[in-house]
């Protein structure tokens, strides 16, 4: 599963099945596309040298919205704040192709928001309460793990989108200071950390 669409289910009003359009101060399509950027990263399709970010296109993923924003970036370099804005408007309706996707995977119910005028739009309850539960598990397996590039992610996420705040307090003061070390990361960290870093700066400074 993409970290969006984990992303998705943490933010889903579970009920309602829909989504806020605003989290924490940013944006819910700014929040997607930076988590499909963090994917784009862990598959080394996104790297991070000398202050900038290479994007690869050469190597095209699967995906379908990874493939989209591989092939709207193409093989260029950018500056993070430049690649964010780039890629939120790239991919217009993020939030509704997640929903679409988890409700073809039978993770969420697609229902019509008035039975008798579909057009209206839909919504999109939890269907799977085991899915949310993996979700939930990631994201707190995230600040016991050995902090690999996919936890650090993780991390980035949920604290762009206010999650953190959620835990107990142990917890929290222990993500916070494993993300303070992501923003010391030195040089010769790996390629995957000195990404993630760049992204959560741009992320920070939007």
């Amino acid at each position: 599963m993409l970290l969006a669409e984990r992303l998705a289910l943490l933010l889903l009003d579970t009920e309602k099945g829909s989504l806020p359009s605003i989290v924490n101060g940013y944006s819910i399509q700014l929040l997607f596309t930076t988590a499909l950027l963090c994917d784009l990263t862990l598959s080394g399709h996104l790297v991070a040298a000398e202050g900038v970010l290479l994007h690869n296109s050469s190597m095209p993923v699967q995906q379908p919205l990874l493939l989209q924003l591989q092939q709207a970036l193409g093989c260029q370099s950018y500056l993070p704040i430049r690649l964010l804005k780039q890629s939120t408007q790239s991919l217009p309706g993020l939030s509704g192709k997640l929903l679409e996707g988890l409700a073809r995977r039978d993770i969420l119910h697609r229902t019509p928001r008035l039975r008798w005028w579909p057009l209206t739009g839909y919504r999109y309850p939890l269907r799977s309460q085991r899915a949310l539960h993996e979700a939930e598990q990631i994201m707190q397996r995230s600040l016991h793990s050995t902090h690999g590039c996919a936890d650090l992610a993780t991390l980035i996420l949920a604290d762009a989108c206010g999650l953190l705040s959620q835990l107990p307090a142990r917890g929290h003061a222990q993500a916070y200071a494993t993300l303070d070390r992501l923003d010391e990361a030195s040089l010769n960290s790996e390629q995957g950390i000195l990404t993630l870093r760049l992204l959560r700066q741009a992320l920070l400074d939007y």
